[in-house]
């Protein structure tokens, strides 16, 4: 059975603040009274949505509008939306996927050098799980160097990958 089942019970009571979209599926960004920050829900997944009249949060804390100047500032870093927590990392790269980074970070997002004839390295900020899942998407092209705890995790993956195709 291919329906949508619900993560709670109540529920859930937001504030929008805009739409974005990730691998065009789109999310709604929002603050609510128990977050400090912004959280995101996919629309395509919303069911029984209503308008309340009264205010959830009138407006962005102090915190929300010096680390957010917009939502799309927020959904930078949540790669693949994932809402973990954001790590800055090191990738060394083969040449050959250099447009695919580009597009996939941005440009200006992007710190890059020569790391070999072959390679380069970027230093990028992400949401961590949405790292290792881009590493695994590369897992031929791209390496974690830094930060050591993400590169053992991604080895884990990698460890567990190699069992379950044996």
């Amino acid at each position: 059975d291919k329906k949508l089942v619900p993560r709670r019970e109540e529920d859930y009571c937001i504030e929008p603040r805009g739409i974005v979209y990730e691998e065009s599926r789109p999310y709604v960004v929002a603050t609510t009274e128990d977050h400090a920050d912004f959280s995101h829900y996919r629309l395509d997944r919303m069911r029984s949505v209503r308008i309340d009249k009264d205010t959830v949060v009138p407006t962005l804390n102090e915190k929300q509008s010096r680390q957010f100047k917009d939502i799309y500032n927020y959904a930078r870093y949540k790669l693949f939306m994932y809402s973990d927590e954001t790590v800055s990392a090191r990738l060394v790269c083969q040449n050959s996927c250099l447009n695919q980074i580009i597009d996939f970070f941005g440009p200006e997002e992007l710190t890059l050098h020569k790391y070999d004839d072959d390679h380069f390295e970027i230093s990028v900020k992400g949401s961590r799980t949405g790292l290792l899942i881009f590493a695994q998407q590369y897992i031929d092209k791209v390496v974690i160097t830094y930060p050591e705890s993400l590169k053992e995790e991604m080895r884990q993956r990698i460890e567990n990958a190699q069992k379950a195709y044996q």
